[in-house]
This record gives C-alpha cells, sequence and structure tokens, in this order.
C-alpha cells in the first residue's frame, strides 16, 4: 500500500468509527468512557492524529458483541445488532443522567447552553422572572427556533439544578397584570438583588 493509499484508508477508517458512534448512540466523550480509553486518546483517532490499534479494535468488538478486527475490513458491515449490546445497554443505564455521553440529547444540550452562555448574562435575572416574561424577551431576537414554554421550563430547571440559576415560587401573573391563584416558578440569578417571595 502506497502511502497516498494509506492516507486514504485512514481517513475513511475513521469514517467507519464515527458511523459506529453513531449507530450505537454515543458522543466521543461517552465512548472514551464505555471502552476504558482517554477522551484525548479517542479524539486523536477520530481526528486523525493516531491510528486505531489493533488492541483498541478487538475491545470495541469485545463490548459490542462482534468480531473488532474486521473493523479494518472496509467491506464489512458492521452489523445492526452492536446497537443492543448488552454492555452497551448497561453502559447507557449507568450513565444516563451524563448527558454528554449521549448524541441524542446534543440538540438539547446546545440549546441549554444558548440559554446560559447568550440568555442569562443579558437578561434582567437580578430579580425573580416569570417563565413566559423569559420566553417572550428570549424569543424576540432570538438566532435559533424559538422555545416553548415546555422546553423553556426543562432547560431552566435543569441550570437550576446544576447551580447555574435560583428560583422560587409565587402566584402566576395573568395577561392583564392580575395575580391569579395557581403558583408557579420564578427564575433569578445567584446574585439577585431583589429577593424572591417565598
Amino acid at each position: 500500500m502506497s502511502k497516498n493509499e494509506d492516507y486514504q484508508y485512514q481517513l475513511l477508517l475513521q469514517r467507519r468509527l464515527k458511523e459506529l458512534l453513531e449507530m450505537i448512540g454515543l458522543e466521543e466523550l461517552g465512548f472514551a468512557e464505555f471502552t476504558g480509553q482517554s477522551e484525548g486518546h479517542i479524539y486523536a483517532i477520530l481526528n486523525g492524529n493516531r491510528n486505531l490499534s489493533l488492541s483498541l479494535a478487538k475491545l470495541i468488538g469485545e463490548l459490542l458483541e462482534f468480531d473488532g478486527e474486521k473493523l479494518f475490513n472496509l467491506n464489512y458491515k458492521i452489523p445492526e445488532r452492536i446497537k443492543t449490546a448488552s454492555e452497551l445497554n448497561n453502559f447507557k443505564t449507568k450513565y444516563k443522567l451524563n448527558r454528554e455521553y449521549f448524541l441524542n440529547t446534543l440538540i438539547n444540550r446546545k440549546r441549554s447552553i444558548y440559554i446560559e452562555k447568550k440568555v442569562i448574562p443579558n437578561f434582567p435575572f437580578n430579580r425573580p422572572a416569570y417563565l413566559s416574561e423569559i420566553r417572550n424577551k428570549i424569543n424576540e431576537g432570538i438566532e435559533i427556533d424559538p422555545f416553548d414554554s415546555n422546553e423553556l421550563s426543562k432547560i431552566l430547571n435543569y441550570l437550576v439544578s446544576q447551580n447555574k440559576l435560583s428560583k422560587s415560587r409565587d402566584l402566576i401573573k395573568k395577561k392583564n397584570g392580575e395575580l391569579g391563584t395557581r403558583k408557579v416558578d420564578l427564575f433569578f440569578s445567584k446574585n439577585a438583588e431583589e429577593k424572591p417571595k417565598i
């Protein structure tokens, strides 16, 4: 195999590994944890800075219940059954709260990051704010798809759980400005100037 042929082969092998990660629904970080490798090592392989070793290929095959050596055979179709491998299912169950490990949480995580990095620093969270108030403000000049109330509530509550925001409960505010009888969540920064009602 010439140098150029080897280069092309390695590119195809990288693509093959990325497709494998998509099949099993793992991000690079999750795959690193799953295989017991360092994050840097996995990134280096997927970016072409290191070649996939035979020992790691065998380990991948062992974990996913197929012949890992066949990864090097580009004509070999990786079996769909790897998606239901017992070690993979156990991993997904054990780390289900580690959202950064899984592809299916990627879009939601990006939207959470948008709220955390772009909205919170530029919104007056120095006082308790209603969900509707936050949603209306965000959707005014949004750079991504608008948020509905349910999605935004989940993201804000997630940020509360991560200690990025605080929340309290107070009577709901009607469209006419009057207070109702039902209590709802209000969100505010950790250093809010105006203390929320409890």
